[in-house]
């Protein structure tokens, strides 16, 4: 129930107390409106049977005279009787007395006294007064709903009116106030709504306005493109940081000014959060959209002034298309802001969504989930790539790859689900499976007499990891395999990032046996002071450079640089991506030692790659 109502019945449950009230009061006040009326009218009836007692009767002694004549009992009603008493306290009675009227003289009080009296259950109105000859009159008068009333109108009525004016009055009151009360808290709503539905910075719609109106406009009959645009400011934190807040918050709203709706054709521009702002609007053909953003740069070609300085204002836009982008809000807004981070990362001004750039997409959530799956149970494979000895024309060494089947026939590349481990931290797990299932594979083949060295990537965040070494120690020992034949292949960049606070555990593990490998060399920025450092003992050409040896003279000096610089500082050289005789060839010829790729062999199964061992 609305206010209103709830105050109409406050008002009108008042308004009835109110009545019951007035009504007691008057029902009480009529009753002794006619008491005291009757009381007056007995005492007059009385005077009267006096007058007419002494008229008729010229007794002085103190005994009951006889009345003379009928004129006393003439006057005397059906429902009244007189008892008059002497002074010796002889009764007689005139009227219709009830059967015990006797009680009536014991009420008799020396004054006069007019009074109700209960004679036989019956109520008497009764009045006495004395004579002069020492008789005592007492007149009893029998109460009935025959009384007489006042004339016009009772006391009973004007307190009814009373009370119907009363309820009148209270319930228009009760309207009159619960419509200002309404007109009040309508006012107060209002204000609520917009400061819920605007920013109070700016003045200008919020996201949750944005959002219902997007809302309303894909939901209804299909009509022009309906395209979100998402914007953000080029170096707005730089501002906030070099000049304040205050500059920052006036440069808000003056975009907001240059952006209005009179300016641009638009259905809603709304400030999103911090310096994001969204605009919806409408186009009869996509080609409108880069149009659009083109109008909505040149808004803002002029630089912003604060205090002499002025601040030259750059866009990043990223645009969703409905339906195309998303059939529904949550998506749209989602989508567009996925090509505005792209647009911030690209550096560009306007990007358009596209479904592959979304690394959050359902599918994507759905694969992590799929990826938690396989790491608990185990489901990722190990496959083995041979690493081929271009001196002795053998297969020496085997890199443990991971690879997952998803589904029937349906193989994830390791591009695509390495980044996911790495982002959602099972990396980590998934890096012990493969060093356990690796290093216990190794000493299977060397029980069946093949002795070949074996190559395990890791990634930062076994560096992290302080149990990383101790681990690798254990399952060494279990498994019994001389830390020699292991080597662990580390990033470029990871070496580089993790340089200052991991040297140590590199020197640990080397101090233990294991061998280090440089992975991806020539892809980072190591400095040549610092790898001579390094307790490595094998640097891998990254394949980038080995591929296009071919094609680039570039690219084979710097692959023959590597394999120089490799060699004086005591390195082993790798060279991965050979995937021809050719490139095989001029490797060998500048002095590789070893190369790897699908030349040499694919990565295959444990037992494929025993079928190659034994070849």
């Amino acid at each position: 129930m609305q206010l209103r109502g709830w105050l109409v019945v406050a008002f009108s449950t008042l308004s009835l107390c109110i009545i019951i009230i007035f009504g007691y009061m008057a029902h009480r006040t009529s009753q002794e409106a006619r008491l005291n009326a009757e009381y007056s009218f007995i005492q007059q009836r009385l005077q009267t049977l006096s007058w007419l007692l002494r008229q008729e009767t010229s007794v002085t002694e103190e005994v009951l005279p006889p009345i003379p004549g009928q004129v006393p009992d003439s006057l005397i009603d059906s429902d009244e009787f007189l008892v008059i008493q002497n002074r010796q306290g002889t009764v007689r009675t005139l009227g219709n007395p009830p059967a015990g009227w006797q009680k009536a003289a014991t009420h008799l009080d020396p004054a006069d006294d007019t009074s109700l009296v209960s004679i036989d259950n019956q109520q008497y109105l009764t009045s006495t007064t004395s004579l002069d000859n020492g008789l005592r009159l007492s007149l009893h008068r029998l109460v009935s709903n025959r009384l007489e009333v006042f004339k016009g109108y009772s006391a009973w009525s004007r307190f009814i009116v009373a009370a119907l004016l009363t309820l009148w009055l209270a319930i228009w009151g009760a309207l009159i106030l619960a419509a200002w009360i309404s007109r009040q808290l309508d006012r107060q709503n209002k204000q609520l709504f917009y400061h819920a539905m605007h920013d109070s910075l700016t003045g200008l719609p919020n996201r949750l306005m944005l959002r219902q109106e997007l809302e309303r406009i894909i939901n209804q009959p299909p009509g022009p493109l309906v395209a979100l645009y998402i914007l953000d400011i080029e170096r707005f934190q730089e501002l906030n940081d070099t000049l304040g807040h205050a500059y920052g918050d006036d440069l808000l709203k003056k975009i907001g000014e240059r952006l209005s709706r009179n300016r641009l054709p638009y259905e809603l521009m709304a400030r999103m959060g911090s310096d994001e702002f969204g605009i919806i609007a409408l186009h009869d053909r996509q080609e409108q959209i880069k149009e659009f953003a083109e109008q909505i740069n040149r808004q803002l070609e002029r630089p912003v002034s604060f205090d002499k300085i002025q601040f030259h204002t750059k866009l990043n836009i990223g645009v969703a298309v409905f339906p195309e982008h998303g059939e529904e809000t949550n998506s749209l807004i989602q989508n567009a802001e996925v090509a505005l981070y792209r647009a911030k990362s690209l550096k560009q001004p306007l990007i358009l969504y596209k479904h592959e750039d979304n690394p959050y997409s359902i599918a994507r959530l759905k694969l992590i989930s799929e990826l938690h799956h396989a790491i608990k149970h185990h489901e990722l494979q190990i496959h083995y790539q041979a690493k081929y000895d271009l001196e002795s024309g053998l297969i020496t060494g085997a890199e443990a790859l991971a690879r997952w089947e998803y589904g029937k026939n349906n193989y994830i590349p390791p591009d695509t689900f390495i980044p996911l481990a790495e982002q959602t931290g099972l990396i980590g797990q998934l890096s012990r499976q493969m060093l356990y299932g690796a290093i216990r594979q190794w000493h299977e083949w060397y029980r069946q007499g093949y002795d070949i060295q074996l190559s395990l990537n890791i990634c930062s965040s076994d560096f992290e990891d302080p149990l990383f070494r101790e681990d690798i120690r254990r399952c060494l020992s279990q498994w019994q395999v001389p830390p020699g034949r292991i080597i662990l292949e580390i990033t470029e960049n990871t070496l580089m990032e993790t340089h200052d606070t991991n040297r140590r555990l590199l020197e640990s593990l080397r101090n233990s046996g294991v061998m280090l490998s440089i992975d991806d060399f020539g892809t980072g920025f190591s400095s040549l002071a610092y790898l001579r450092h390094l307790p490595i003992t094998e640097i891998k050409i990254d394949k980038v450079f080995v591929q296009g040896m071919l094609n680039s003279a570039n690219d084979r000096a710097i692959v023959k640089t590597i394999i120089d610089l490799a060699h004086n500082l005591g390195f082993q050289v790798v060279a991965e991506g050979v995937e021809d005789n050719q490139t095989l060839l001029l490797l060998q010829e500048m002095g590789c030692e070893v190369i790897q790729g699908y030349h040499i062999g694919r990565p295959v199964p444990a037992d494929k790659f025993k079928n190659r061992l034994a070849e």
